[in-house]
């Protein structure tokens, strides 16, 4: 039961309705920068998230105008978290359904396209040195993202 208690406060702390969730831009716009928010509250806490079992990771698709859709490099998302590896999953439209992927693990401080190659140019924007940085364009959208460590 403790843990159920612990769960429940850590959700109350962070304003959350649920042991997870997800925070979506107010208007997320296909052209503009914008932020998901995929948060957790989890006991025991694992050893990436915070002392009350918080864990938020923070992917901002950040448009980079300078780079053409067929370069697959014109919407950049940048991840933020406390993990040493996360796993992400998005859906890919092109004029047609969304099509969900299957999920793909990056370890912290990975530049790396969507289809798996690494991304050696620099980017438009600033990154940390353990942020993953993976790089598509715009037929991809973030569906889901979670810490594995």
């Amino acid at each position: 039961m403790l843990a159920v208690a612990k769960v429940a406060d850590c959700a109350k702390a962070h304003g959350m309705s649920a042991p997870n969730d997800r925070v979506d831009p107010p208007q997320p716009t296909i052209r503009g920068e914008s932020t998901t928010i995929f948060r957790w509250c989890e006991w025991p806490q694992p050893a990436y998230a915070a002392t009350d079992g918080h864990t938020e990771i923070r992917v901002t698709r950040i448009p980079w105008s300078e780079k053409a859709e067929v370069t697959m490099a014109s919407a950049p998302d940048r991840v933020e978290s406390p993990c040493a590896e996360v796993e992400l999953q998005y859906n890919f439209a092109k004029q047609s359904p969304p099509t969900l992927q299957d999920a793909v693990r990056f370890t912290a401080g990975t530049r790396a396209f969507i289809t798996g190659g690494p991304f050696t140019d620099s980017l438009p924007f600033r990154s940390a040195p353990t942020d993953v940085v993976v790089v598509h364009n715009l037929s991809y959208s973030i569906v889901a993202a979670r810490c594995v460590r």
